[in-house]
């Protein structure tokens, strides 16, 4: 566990959070929940106009808030705009992935309702099937 309620990481321009790495587009930073005896796991990321996650899912939820910018959401077989202030949720086991749109960047954070976080990636085919199926996508 940590040694306290707030970690303070030098140059880290999303906040005092645990940083780690990680292999996406952009910059983020990533709080996993289980370290901290916390049931939530985030993101904080700051990205440019048409960066952003491949299509892909998670066993729990994912909630977004947008804090900066325009982000166009696919959340199973919608397709939305939201704006600063605006809060997206891909239920549990939904398809979803995200785009900058625009020509300014976007900051948003990324709930996961888990101590950990769980994603599998969806390739395009899959994806038409589910889309096209019955089963809820």
């Amino acid at each position: 566990m940590a040694d306290g309620p707030v970690i303070r990481t030098k140059g880290v321009p999303m906040g005092l959070i645990p940083v780690s790495e990680q292999d996406r587009q952009g910059e983020s930073a990533t709080f996993i929940g289980k370290g901290y005896e916390s049931d939530v796991s985030f993101f904080l990321e700051y990205l440019q106009p048409g960066q952003g996650p491949a299509l892909h899912r998670h066993p729990y939820s994912e909630t977004f808030i947008i804090i900066e910018g325009t982000v166009t959401f696919t959340l199973g077989r919608d397709q939305v705009d939201a704006r600063v202030g605006d809060i997206a949720v891909a239920p549990a086991r939904t398809p979803h992935k995200f785009t900058v749109a625009g020509d300014g960047p976007a900051r948003m954070v990324n709930i996961h309702a888990a101590a950990e976080m769980e994603t599998e990636w969806l390739d395009e085919e899959t994806w038409e099937v589910l889309r096209t199926s019955s089963v809820r996508a």
